[in-house]
């Protein structure tokens, strides 16, 4: 593996775990400095010009503001620990940084702000020309469901695309596995850091799924998967794939939210329909209903 500290990784990951500042206002420094390092050793006084010039207000009101609260204290007590410390247990755990300069990331980056300034990674990417399917269902499946499932698995790896999903009991785990049987690339979402799985049974599945694809998150090494991580996931899937199958989901669950994150996002949302009688695709039928 190479060296954690090279390509000034360790300012984007300084930047992207940076508190008391929102991730819109993380962007146009990037874009107004031209780079994170650029960022790490701007002055206060050039950090606050720029808020005013960017949000119109006066130097003392950039203070009061949410997420640019005690910016004096923050900026004065900044450090690359943290960061460093990151990169040192993912190097110890094979763990890749994928910075939103990296050209499997710039495009999703650049098109979607709420994608966040790092991600982490085991395994191998596949090059950013390569289609990528989403796939993604409920826990519990119908025969019909893993019909579909297996179905669009086999049409995609067909097309020599990768298939992508969330590592979850059911449609998800049946899209890996489908894909894996048919020597296809997949890739997993998780909600938590790559030092663990989630679902912990699904850790065998996860090691095949590095060995022929690569298991992404948002989150560094040792955070937990908690309730609004899940979100977090669901975004960033939402945001790489083009198109995202849904294929039987309840009406409220995670992979609604997804999907719907996906329509928002411009991107192609199918979904197999279904009896209106089956209360496991009430979801999918409701997603056909909104534009999937």
């Amino acid at each position: 593996m190479s060296d954690p500290f090279t390509f000034r990784t360790v300012y984007w990951v300084w930047l992207n775990e940076l508190r008391g500042i929102f991730l819109r206002t993380k962007r146009m420094l990037l874009k107004t400095l031209g780079d994170p390092k650029a960022v790490f050793h701007a002055s206060l006084d050039d950090i606050t010009g720029l808020l005013v010039d960017n949000g119109g207000a006066s130097a003392t009101s950039v203070h009061e503001r949410p997420g640019t609260q005690a910016l004096g204290p923050l900026w004065s007590q900044r450090n690359l620990k943290q960061a460093e410390s990151i990169l040192t247990n993912h190097d110890a755990h094979d763990i890749e940084t994928l910075c939103a300069a990296n050209w499997h990331y710039r495009n999703i980056f650049a098109h979607d702000r709420r994608a966040p300034l790092v991600l982490y990674y085991r395994g191998k990417l596949a090059k950013p020309e390569v289609p990528m399917v989403g796939i993604i269902g409920t826990c519990s499946c119908t025969s019909y469901a893993r019909k579909v499932t297996k179905a669009a698995v086999r049409e995609a790896v067909a097309k020599g695309e990768v298939v992508a999903s969330g590592l979850s009991f059911g449609i998800e785990a049946l899209a890996h596995e489908t894909t894996l049987s048919l020597r296809g690339t997949t890739y997993a979402f998780l909600p938590c850091g790559l030092n663990k799985v989630q679902p912990s049974s699904h850790e065998k599945l996860m090691e095949r799924i590095i060995d022929h694809g690569a298991v992404i998150s948002p989150y560094p090494h040792g955070k937990e998967a908690l309730p609004f991580r899940f979100i977090g996931r669901n975004d960033l899937l939402a945001a790489w794939c083009d198109p995202l199958l849904v294929v039987e989901v309840r009406l409220k669950s995670g992979c609604m939210h997804t999907a719907r994150r996906a329509l928002a996002k411009g991107k192609r949302v199918f979904a197999a329909p279904n009896s209106l009688l089956e209360i496991k695709s009430a979801g999918t039928n409701q997603l056909l209903s909104e534009g999937a």
